[in-house]
């Protein structure tokens, strides 16, 4: 299922680079970042939590951006078991323009993460995320909504939805 997810994505993405008419791309450099979200285990019956995400990170072309990340999941509980997760991130992001404002990204990385949990071991660990979402730019600032996965976290995969805002270093 999580394949089909994907596949889904790259296809769609792909028709809609294909059938856009050029846009002006976004202009190479650093940007900054903070967001907010909802993640949420899909294992074990954990409840939902807040999740954090402060980030920065080089566009190289317009579309293709490299970024790294503090991400903090949240802390999860269910009953007498609690657990928190947060890490660093390092991940590729590819921007698909749609209109001269809008761009859909795809990205795609690794998540070194660290679990503090009560009522169990605490654990660490290096697994992969991806994702995709909608960006509004405006070349000095812009606003992400965004779905990722964290895959294998504390042994949940984690999906988080957020809203991100984003300041373009020039």
């Amino acid at each position: 299922m999580k394949l089909c997810r994907l596949i889904f994505v790259i296809v769609i993405s792909s028709l809609v680079n294909l059938t856009t008419p050029i846009a002006l791309a976004a202009q190479p450099g650093w940007y900054i970042g903070a967001g907010l979200g909802n993640s949420d285990p899909d294992k074990g019956g954990f409840d939902d939590d807040t999740g954090l995400r402060f980030f920065g990170g080089y566009n190289t072309d317009g579309r293709l951006a490299f970024e790294g990340a503090f991400v903090d999941l949240g802390e999860f509980d269910r009953g007498a078991v609690e657990f928190e997760v947060d890490g660093f991130q390092l991940a590729a992001l590819y921007h698909f323009p749609v209109g001269e404002k809008f761009w859909i990204f795809g990205t795609a990385g690794v998540y070194f993460w660290d679990a503090d949990a009560t009522g169990a071991k605490d654990d660490d660990g290096t697994d992969v995320t991806f994702g995709f979402g909608l960006e509004y730019d405006n070349k000095r600032w812009g606003i992400r909504a965004g779905w990722e996965r964290f895959d294998d976290v504390e042994p949940n995969d984690i999906d988080m939805l957020s809203v991100s805002g984003v300041l373009y270093i020039k």
